[in-house]
Formats: C-alpha cells, sequence, structure tokens
C-alpha cells in the first residue's frame, strides 16, 4: 500500500506580487494537467514557452498524456513539438515536449557583437 499525503497547494495564478514566468519547466511525474489547470490565467495572460516532460510505464498510457497534453495546449492557444528522446533504453517511455504560444513575438537579434545576457555591461 502507498501512503498518501496531503499538500496544500496554490496555484500559479494565485501569486501576487511574483513576476510572471517567460519560460516554465513542467516536470510533474503524471500530474501535467491539473498544473497546467492551475496556472491556465497565467498561461492565458502571460504567455510563457514551456518545457513539460511526460512519462508512463506503457507505450499506451504515454500517448494518452501526450495527446491530452497536446489539446489542452492546442486550447491556449500553444504550438507544441515533441523534443528528440533522450532516454532511449529504458523500461519506462518518457518524451519532452516544447510549447510556444501561437502569438508570441520573437525578440529583436542583436545586432552584430552586441552581447544579451546577464554577463552583458551597458
Amino acid at each position: 500500500m502507498t501512503p498518501e499525503t496531503e499538500a496544500e497547494g496554490r496555484g500559479a495564478d494565485a501569486q501576487p506580487g511574483v513576476r510572471p514566468p517567460d519560460f516554465v519547466k513542467i516536470d510533474v511525474e503524471g500530474l501535467e494537467l491539473p498544473v497546467l489547470d492551475g496556472m491556465e490565467g497565467l498561461l492565458r495572460e502571460h504567455r510563457p514557452v514551456l518545457l513539460v516532460e511526460l512519462d508512463d510505464a506503457t507505450s499506451a498510457g504515454h500517448a494518452q498524456k501526450a495527446a491530452a497534453l497536446q489539446d489542452r495546449l492546442a486550447a491556449l492557444g500553444y504550438r507544441v513539438e515533441r523534443l528528440p528522446d533522450a532516454y532511449r533504453d529504458i523500461d519506462w517511455v518518457v518524451s519532452h515536449w516544447h510549447a510556444t504560444p501561437i502569438d508570441a513575438v520573437a525578440p529583436p537579434a542583436p545586432d552584430e557583437g552586441e552581447i544579451r545576457g546577464p554577463d552583458a555591461s551597458s
């Protein structure tokens, strides 16, 4: 028997005073859809890029999760693509998904020789 644990949680939408993220990685061992539900407002309003890991013990279970993930994100206005498999020789089905808002505007390309990032000096 697996012990049960209760935990209080708040959706990402309920984080006053916290700057919304530009990028979110979701690796929650089967709870991907509830996590997306908890951050639906953030996804609709702030449009972060997502990296989602899905896993399952079976190919059929994994395929169901992948279809549900793609449907949910498409309904939220995201383009979803499966990334190349990272774990090939394991007895578990794992995949990674990159999701970008369809209405996303790419940042302007840096001028030649310009350095951008945390180490760049102004």
